[in-house]
């Protein structure tokens, strides 16, 4: 279109220098002398070429006037056109992306409505009638009240406090595929007695199973790699359990308040056992630790009260307070002679070294003691629960005397040296001192 614009204003142009050389022509005819006599008829002639020329002029301008006005109407014209046209693509481009958008947004709903009907986008309240919600392999709840149920088929995981509560339920058969039992999963469980856990569940999570009151047995599988703590915390019915070969460590408080267990078998590798991990287990007569056990956590069994005898064996490095505290039945503890960390004398345990006491038998009955001379301190709560002790001697070599060393202790009296450290201690801590030689 521009290049058609370019020519006729060219044309135009020439046109316009056409006019220009007739119009010089003309006035140069019209101031060139008459001889006279021919004046007038040359006078007249010459008028009417004026005339003439004058016309010619004019038409030639008016023709090329309306030839500027129709160049430009037809350029006005085409421009419009080409802006109609683009317009019109630009509006067909916005309703084809429009249209795009729309097919991509109903064509998305629809692949979500297929999902949802059919289960494969990972949510699954699978029917109104379903009690199982499950969403991304982990059952995340339960709703039902059936008392026995089974696990359904592609569940990986049992998510945190799926059938927390439930009372209804009484037996649990575990699908093959499941990897892990989230926390507090069965937690309040009271009536659960049966439990099948496949050998594809790795790890059972805190309080898993507590304070699942009817629970009496449970066969966990050698896959288990990771007992958490309080996973069978007040689990009063549990009377036998046998750790899986891969624990390496019994975590905190997991079988605290196991009322009715009176018997541990735990594996050749476990390395530590966890603060109160058997805190109460008040039918527990003996445990045998393993060789392997390194450390003996605070607390691990507080309140055995059936417990009445207990060996340390050759590795442990660490045995934390009150590991052994309240445990009435208890009269002596053995430690192996190989033991580079501790020792006992006459059943009661020292450190190596036996400068520091670690823990006096709550079930000793007799009724005074008097500390060796090697010992400079008393561990934390070394003494606490002795009910049957009245006197004890403490030689002027000790010079410290942990927290709670003679707690609950509510008739004993502390013999040493007026002036000494021990004395001291005793006004503190309101303890009847009696001075006399030691």
């Amino acid at each position: 279109m521009a290049k058609n614009m370019t020519l006729k204003r060219l044309i135009i142009a020439a046109v316009f220098l056409l006019l220009a050389l007739v119009c010089t022509a003309c006035r140069r005819a019209i101031d060139e002398p008459i001889p006279e006599g021919l004046y007038a008829p040359v006078a007249a002639e010459s008028a009417t070429e004026d005339y003439i020329a004058d016309i010619t002029v004019d038409a030639v301008i008016d023709d090329a006037a309306d030839d500027v006005i129709d160049d430009a109407n037809d350029d006005a014209a085409e421009d419009a056109i080409d802006e109609a046209v683009d317009d019109a693509a630009d509006d067909a481009i916005d309703e084809a992306k429009s249209d795009a958008i729309e097919d991509a947004i109903n064509d998305t709903a629809d692949e979500e409505i297929d999902d949802a009907a059919d289960g494969s986008s990972g949510n699954a309240v699978l029917s109104e009638n379903d009690p199982f919600i499950i969403n991304g392999g982990v059952l995340q709840k339960y709703n039902g009240s059936a008392t026995d149920v089974i696990i359904p088929d592609g569940v990986k995981s049992i998510g945190e406090r799926a059938f927390q509560n439930n009372t209804s339920l009484a037996g649990i058969v575990i699908a093959e595929g499941v990897t892990s039992i989230g926390n507090f999963a069965f937690d309040g469980c009271t009536s659960l007695n049966s439990i099948t856990i496949p050998p594809s569940v790795t790890i059972i999570g805190v309080h898993a199973f507590g304070n699942c009151k009817s629970l009496s047995g449970i066969n966990m599988p050698i896959s288990i790699t990771r007992i958490e703590g309080m996973s069978f915390a007040g689990c009063t019915s549990l009377t036998s359990i046998t750790i899986p070969q891969n624990i390496t460590g019994i975590e905190g408080s997991t079988f605290s308040g196991c009322t009715a267990l009176n018997n541990i078998i735990m594996p050749g590798n476990i390395k530590s056992i966890g603060g109160r991990a058997f805190k109460d287990c008040t039918s527990l007569t003996g445990v045998t630790i393993p060789i392997s056990v390194e450390s003996i956590g605070e607390g691990a069994f507080w309140g055995c009260v059936s417990l009445a005898n207990i060996s340390i064996p050759l590795r442990v490095t660490s045995i934390g307070e009150r590991a052994f505290s309240e445990c009435r039945s208890l009269s002596s503890i053995k430690v192996d002679l190989g033991n580079a960390a501790y020792a006992d004398i006459d059943g009661v345990l020292f450190t190596k070294n036996l400068r520091r006491i670690v823990h006096y038998p709550t079930g000793k009955t007799a009724s005074a003691y008097t500390i060796p001379e090697s010992a400079a301190s008393i561990g934390d709560y070394a003494f606490s629960g002795c009910t049957a002790l009245t006197s004890i001697t403490v030689h002027v070599n000790v010079t410290d005397i942990g927290r709670g060393a003679f707690a609950s202790c509510p008739n004993l009296s502390i013999r040493g040296i007026r002036g000494s450290y021990t004395e001291t201690y005793a006004q503190e801590n309101g303890i009847q001192f009696v001075a006399g030689e030691v």
